[in-house]
């Protein structure tokens, strides 16, 4: 089904690429040659790196950079669109809250789960988040409340659905390693 305005985000069989936190090279120096960085790419990728590895990369002369200016062939994760619709807010599954992120703190012998409150920064008691929509509707309103889109409100979203394409396998585990052992 076609929207007269249509989704913003795409259309089933559109790509979108995901952009993360980097780290830029800086033009080889001696001290970089000398302790083994020139042979690293010309990224890393803020995720792999522990505390001590960011550290390392600092010293020598690394730029971190924001994920808005990560180039498209330099993702490491491409998704396609498999289906996009429109729903309300308030219609959301608990499956589907569960895939935006939403997940038990832990299972009780009953079968029941805490859920996480993000309004009140805790693991839920029964009384405040009883499932996982309900955790889902404290994150709602955690990023929407105060921009006039509460749960009350129960706007209208687009639901887009989609699958992995492909993930670059280029891991510096090496590398990570010997700067976590180093601190």
């Amino acid at each position: 089904m076609r929207y007269p305005t249509g989704c913003p985000f795409g259309v089933p069989g559109d790509r979108l690429w995901i952009a993360e936190t980097w780290w830029k090279s800086p033009v080889g120096t001696a001290r970089m040659r000398r302790e083994g960085a020139d042979t690293l790419p010309d990224i890393v990728y803020d995720t792999d790196c522990s505390d001590a590895g960011r550290d390392q990369l600092r010293e020598w002369h690394w730029m971190r950079k924001p994920a808005s200016n990560l180039r498209r062939e330099d993702s490491r994760i491409t998704l396609e669109i498999t289906s996009v619709r429109v729903e309300r807010v308030q219609e959301i599954s608990s499956n589907d809250a569960i895939a935006e992120g939403i997940y038990p703190a832990i299972e009780l012998q009953n079968d029941v789960s805490k859920w996480w409150d993000y309004q009140y920064k805790c693991w839920s008691n029964f009384a405040r988040s009883p499932s996982a929509v309900d955790s889902f509707r404290t994150l709602w309103d955690s990023f929407n409340a105060k921009r006039g889109y509460g749960w009350k409100l129960n706007p209208w979203v687009w639901v887009v659905e989609f699958k992995w394409c492909s993930t670059m396998t280029i891991r510096y585990s090496a590398w990570l390693s010997s700067m976590r052992r180093k601190r």
